[in-house]
C-alpha cells in the first residue's frame, strides 16, 4: 500500500496524538493507585491564586492610603488654613464677607517663597497661580483649581503676592518685568486721566495663572471676572486650565476691559 506525504503527516500526527493521550491516562492510573488525590494540586493552585489577588488587592489598598498621607504636605495644610480662615468673616448686616470654601487637606497646593518663585521662573515647568485669600475671584477659582490638579496629578505652585504688591517692594517689580508682556496696564494705582499716566505700567490682576515649561511661559490665564467664575461652571474652567496645560490657551484673559473695574 502507497502512502501519500499528506496522509503519512495526518499519520504522524494521530500517532504522537495517540501517545500523547496514553501518558496522561498512565500518570492518572499512578495517581490513582498509589492513593494520591489528583484534585489536590489544582486546589493548591486556586489558592495560590486568591492568596495572591487578595496581597495583590491590599497592596492597592495600602497605596492608596500612602499616595493620601503622603500629600498632606506642610504647604497643603497651610493653603487650607489660610483660604478657610476668612469663611467665618461676616460684612455689617450678618451675611457672609466672603465665598465659603472648604479645602481638603491633602490637596495639590506647593507654596512658593520668593526665591522659589525666581528659581521656578527661570527653568522649571508647571501650573503657577498668583492669587490671596481675600481675593473673591481667587475663592471661587480655587474649588475647580484644586479638582483640575487633582484629577490630572499635577501640583499647583502658589505664590501669594498680596504684600509685595501691596508695599510695590522689588519682589513685585522683578515679578512685573518677568511677566510684562502678559499683564494689562495698571489702572488702579494710576488713572487715565492723570498727566502722569504710564501706559507700560502693569499690574499683576488676580487671580492669574501661568504655565511654565523650563522657565518659560507657554499659556496664560486671566480669571479675574471671568464669566466661568460668574456663572458657576467648575467644569468649564477645568476645561480652560487644560487647555492652559496643552499650551493652547495663550491669553485668554487679554480682552477684559480693566478700566475703572475694581481689579484685584
Amino acid at each position: 500500500m502507497k502512502i501519500s506525504p499528506n496522509n503519512f503527516k495526518k499519520v504522524a500526527v494521530a500517532g504522537t496524538s495517540l501517545i500523547v493521550i496514553l501518558g496522561v491516562i498512565a500518570g492518572i492510573y499512578h495517581l490513582t493507585d498509589s492513593g494520591d488525590d489528583i484534585t489536590a494540586p489544582m486546589q493548591e493552585l486556586q489558592s495560590t491564586e486568591e492568596t495572591r489577588a487578595a496581597e495583590s488587592e491590599s497592596m492597592l489598598y495600602l497605596q492608596d492610603i500612602h499616595e493620601s498621607v503622603a500629600l498632606i504636605t506642610e504647604s497643603s495644610l497651610r493653603f487650607k488654613t489660610e483660604y478657610e480662615a476668612l469663611n467665618s468673616e461676616l460684612n455689617e448686616d450678618g451675611t457672609n464677607r466672603y465665598t465659603h470654601l472648604s479645602i481638603s487637606e491633602n490637596n495639590n497646593a506647593v507654596y512658593l517663597e520668593y526665591a522659589e518663585l525666581m528659581d521656578f521662573m527661570d527653568s522649571r515647568t508647571g501650573l503657577l497661580y498668583f492669587g490671596r485669600p481675600a481675593c473673591p475671584w481667587c475663592r471661587l477659582l480655587v474649588p475647580p483649581l484644586l479638582e483640575f490638579a487633582d484629577e490630572n496629578g499635577v501640583p499647583v505652585y502658589y505664590y501669594d503676592i498680596e504684600q509685595d504688591r501691596e508695599e510695590n517692594n522689588e519682589k513685585y517689580i522683578n515679578i512685573l518685568s518677568v511677566f510684562q508682556a502678559y499683564l494689562p496696564t495698571d489702572t488702579v494705582t494710576q488713572s487715565e486721566d492723570e498727566h502722569d499716566f504710564d501706559p507700560e505700567l502693569k499690574r499683576v490682576v488676580l487671580p492669574q495663572l501661568f504655565y511654565m515649561e523650563n522657565g518659560r511661559v507657554q499659556a496664560d490665564l486671566l480669571m479675574f471676572q471671568h464669566e466661568y467664575l460668574r456663572d458657576d461652571e467648575p467644569e468649564k474652567v477645568k476645561k480652560l486650565l487644560g487647555e492652559m496645560k496643552n499650551s493652547t490657551a495663550v491669553n485668554l484673559g487679554s480682552n477684559i476691559d480693566y478700566d475703572d473695574c475694581g481689579c484685584e
